[in-house]
């Protein structure tokens, strides 16, 4: 099965009306220009196309699953152990404390296998080559459109990945990626313009974990360390509260964020010891042979930005000691990052605390208590600069219909981690104290409602803000019903509001005012028939500055999924119409994509766009997708088009 046309799966199209990439969508609603989320996007589907056994599985192969809660965790494994192995994923009926939709979400990720567990010691070589499994996969995009002349490479998008799995014990491989406009085997690079690969080695012996090659890092709370996803407002609302998961492979096209050298953790006992060393040039924007920012897109398509391209040596090096004691956690951090050109100092403005110099540690130590209905996780770290952090969360349910979520961050103006990546209203870990409130409501049996409440303040002047002591209020709403198999509905209210510089038109004054952005979602998914498969998304966004005029920007969007029954081909259409102001009203739209792609573009102005995909199951280990996208504006010459061709092959 390709993820990326997962709304339902072909053996069983008419069974379910949720599909998994719907939560990455609904976790995206505070998130829309957060490229960690490709991360997540990126393992999900790695997962759906091998997925756990739910009958051998481990409490960290399951905290994967991001809309599982460490409650959840517990009690699947402790009906696993109480009961024997599950005959089939029926059972998990039984398990308490999983209710349909987490039922529904877990047939995309889990089967029911053979119980016994392997051995510790390493897989021959004869059962690598009889019993291992490896897919590749190829993608080509061909845009109609014209592309800058600046570009030194051809206009087309290539990929390669292919991935080696042996059970749950060794996964390798690797990803090749040329975007449009960059050069490949030519006299400016001497192949793809992004190459990553991986090898990982799991539970042999006292290893738990061995990685050789690129992986990603997440501790704690994400305050020192965090590669991974941000942990979002929509997803502390899900009951997702704990980042930490170790060491993972990085197996995405993502260029940015990710660590190269070798990752591994041992099992002594009840403490887990991760320690990590990376050797890895990056991009950086340069002035005076100084590190004036550091470049994070990834693209090397023109002269200058190949004259950035792995400019400075970035080394790594670091620890994480873990001890865990029935429902207790605690863990130590300290990681240790030097360049071989200094960071600028800057003296002014809201840059006069960024990192400075070309060596920065971090140490930090994190937490945790669960037991059924209540669990309290949290990070307190300091940088070499002098600052300090803090993220502490709160979560306890009220009879067994109503969760409460409560979260407290402080983060010092001083504090700096180059790769901290933790909740937050900001882009990084930096000059931020907030409260957030959560809470989950089970009205109904079909009945759910949600809500936050988020009041946070900045001690420190910011991008756009001249002041210091500014601060802002976000709050959001969403009611979602369900009826059967075959209906869903659901509406979400979101107001934020903060303050920022600005300029009265008419009296010409300078000062700070707040801004107002208002969001409504209205979602609805139906099932017509058993093959076809439907869904409506209505949008609204208003914009309030000051004295200013609204912006005002709507879309209303339709997307099909129809099943052949005679021949394993799927279609799936989907068009949006859109109509805003200006930018500052502009909307969001996940548009689903081919395997392992993710999306969520945004339209501002007026214009309607098109994308349909078509996938042929050839046979059962060989499949070929292909999308093709235009988008039309109304209110401008600029039009486009572009055809996605992928194709898959399991041997």
């Amino acid at each position: 099965m390709s993820c990326g046309l997962s709304f339902y799966s072909v053996e069983n199209l008419s069974a379910q009306t949720l599909d998994w990439e719907s939560f990455i969508e609904k976790l995206l609603v505070d998130s829309e220009t957060d490229n960690s989320w490709s991360n997540l996007y990126d393992d999900l589907c790695a997962l759906h196309e091998n997925p756990i056994n739910i009958n051998r599985t481990t409490t960290e192969e399951l905290v994967q699953l991001p809309f599982l809660t460490s409650q959840q965790i517990e009690e699947i494994q402790a009906y696993v152990y109480s009961y024997g192995p599950m005959k089939s994923l029926g059972e998990l009926n039984l398990v308490k404390g999983i209710d349909y939709e987490t039922r529904q979400m877990l047939q995309f990720f889990v089967y029911c296998g053979e119980s016994e567990r392997e051995k510790d010691s390493f897989p021959s070589f004869r059962n690598f080559v009889k019993y291992g499994k490896n897919e590749l996969v190829v993608r080509t995009d061909l845009p109609f459109y014209e592309v800058s002349n600046n570009y030194l490479g051809s206009q087309f998008y290539h990929s390669v990945r292919y991935r080696f799995k042996y059970g749950d014990r060794v996964t390798a491989g690797f990803v090749a990626e040329k975007d449009i406009g960059e050069p490949i085997f030519n006299s400016y690079t001497k192949g793809f313009d992004s190459f990553s690969y991986y090898a990982s080695i799991n539970k042999v012996g006292i290893i738990k974990k061995l990685i050789l090659g690129n992986y990603r890092l997440s501790f704690g709370q994400g305050l020192v360390l965090n590669t991974n996803f941000t942990l979002g407002k929509t997803s502390v609302l899900s009951q997702y509260t704990s980042i930490g998961n170790g060491i993972r492979p990085h197996s995405s096209t993502s260029e940015y964020n990710f660590f190269q050298g070798i990752a591994s953790t041992v099992q002594l006992g009840k403490v887990d010891l991760s320690v990590f060393y990376s050797y890895k040039h990056v991009d950086a924007t340069l002035k005076n042979n100084e590190i004036n920012t550091l470049k994070e897109d990834g693209y090397h398509r023109t002269i200058l930005e190949l004259s950035k391209k792995g400019n400075v040596l970035n080394q790594f090096i670091g620890g994480n000691i873990s001890f865990n004691y029935k429902r207790y956690h605690i863990g130590v951090t300290t990681a240790y990052t030097f360049f071989d050109k200094p960071f600028k100092r800057n003296t002014s403005g809201y840059r006069l605390y960024y990192p400075v110099g070309d060596k920065f540690w971090n140490t930090s130590v994190d937490y945790g208590y669960k037991s059924y209905g209540f669990s309290i996780n949290g990070e307190w770290a300091y940088s070499a600069q002098g600052g300090f952090a803090s993220l502490n969360t709160l979560s306890f349910r009220i009879l067994s219909d109503i969760q409460v979520t409560l979260l407290h961050r402080y983060y010092d103006k001083k504090y700096n981690a180059i790769y901290g990546n933790a909740f937050s209203e900001s882009s990084n870990v930096k000059n931020e104290h907030g409260l957030y409130l959560g809470l989950n409501i089970s009205l109904l049996r079909n009945i759910k409602f949600s809500s936050y409440l988020d009041i946070f303040k900045f001690p420190y002047l910011k991008y756009g803000v001249s002041r210091p002591n500014t601060n802002g209020i976000d709050f959001m709403a969403e009611l979602q019903y369900k009826k059967g198999e075959n209906f869903s509905a659901s509406i979400r209210y979101r107001n934020k509001s903060k303050q920022s510089d600005y300029t009265d038109d008419v009296a010409n004054n300078k000062g700070l005012a707040y801004t107002m952005n208002q969001k409504i979602k209205v979602q609805l998914n139906y099932l017509l028939n058993k093959d076809l498969l439907a869904k409506t998304i209505f949008n609204y966004a208003q914009v309030n500055k000051g004295n200013k005029a609204p912006s005002i920007g709507y879309s209303i969007a339709q997307s099909i999924q129809y099943q052949l029954k005679f021949i394993p081909v799927r279609f799936s259409l989907n068009g949006i119409y859109f109509h805003t102001d200006d930018f500052s009203s502009r909307v969001f739209s996940y548009e689903q994509g081919l395997l392992y792609s993710f999306s969520i573009p945004s339209y501002y102005g007026q214009g309607y766009r098109f994308s349909g995909i078509i996938r042929y199951d050839i046979t059962k280990n060989l499949l070929i997708q292909c999308k093709y996208g235009y988008t039309h504006y109304i209110d401008r010459i600029v039009n486009n088009s572009l055809m996605n061709i992928q194709i898959k092959y399991k041997f």
